[in-house]
């Protein structure tokens, strides 16, 4: 299968992949294939079909990972799927594909990618080399950014943003990702917040608390922005600025549904992957920041 596409082309194309045994079989409804997920019988199995992967966004990364998202939009319930044999095949990088992405799209997926970036940094799965895959991403990233967004094409920002964005896939397909990614989950699902900017509107207050746990983080923090202490939350302004308001009222998400959002929050694989334990109250108040 040849995936040309974003991230939900992506995960289609793995799931087309580690389903079409069951498909051929006439054994593939809604119900077989949740269950087929939740039991993971679907792994280990060398009968897939082999996925070429050709990006289009600079964010997901999923051309480098082994996993892929699945939504039951009707029972408001997320998936993922996690099989070795989903990893493509090959991975054809195009920065001129990035040419005709909408602004608002390219700077929801590029701040996937920063996102990911980072979480894997900290993720209790990290390893040093991670660490420096990641921090490379987030600075291709940061001097990338803004000029990709740009109402003329930036070749070299292009380049940069295909490059970033796969570094952070390489470097979260070692680690997974954490409390951002988790955290972002019900806000996509209740409220139809694009994926990349569910993940980053939590990215600020996520660090600040993970510093105590991760001491790292504030060299880490310097090298890209400058500043340890409010660069990053002051970039994340700056990139943003004239094309998306980073706050929950920026995506019409009223204060009274954060403890809604917050008991969704929870999804194993993410949330305990974060070097700080957080609790429903800690994620009512990380939410209740960025309101």
């Amino acid at each position: 299968i040849i995936a040309i596409g974003g991230g939900s082309t992506m995960d289609l194309t793995k799931g087309i992949s580690a389903f079409f045994r069951y498909y051929e079989k006439g054994d593939l409804t809604i119900e077989s294939m949740t269950k087929t997920i939740k039991d993971k019988s679907y792994q280990g199995s060398k009968d897939v079909v082999p996925i070429f992967a050709i990006p289009t966004t600079s964010g997901t990364g999923s051309e480098f990972t082994k996993w892929a998202t699945i939504w039951d939009v009707n029972k408001t319930a997320k998936f993922s799927i996690d099989d070795s044999e989903l990893y493509a095949k090959e991975a054809l990088l195009v920065p001129e594909m990035l040419h005709t992405v909408p602004k608002r799209m390219m700077l929801s997926t590029g701040l996937d990618a920063m996102c990911q970036a980072m979480e894997s940094f900290w993720a209790k799965a990290t390893n040093p080399l991670v660490q420096d895959i990641a921090t490379m991403a987030m600075i291709r990233i940061k001097e990338s950014l803004k000029n990709a967004l740009k109402s003329e094409v930036d070749e070299e920002a292009m380049l940069g943003m295909s490059m970033g964005s796969s570094m952070a896939g390489i470097a979260f397909s070692n680690t997974r990702t954490t409390a951002c990614h988790s955290i972002s989950y019900p806000m996509t699902m209740m409220f139809n917040v694009p994926h990349g900017f569910a993940c980053v509107l939590t990215l600020s207050e996520v660090a600040k608390r993970n510093k105590k746990a991760v001491p790292k983080i504030n060299r880490m923090l310097e090298e890209v922005f400058g500043d340890s202490e409010n660069g990053l939350e002051n970039w994340l302004k700056d990139v943003s600025e004239g094309i998306q308001e980073l706050t929950l009222s920026g995506f019409g998400i009223d204060e009274k549904e954060i403890p809604r959002i917050a008991a969704a929050a929870f999804t194993a694989g993410r949330m305990d992957n974060n070097p700080v334990d957080f609790d429903q109250k800690d994620v009512e108040d990380i939410l209740s920041a960025i309101k």
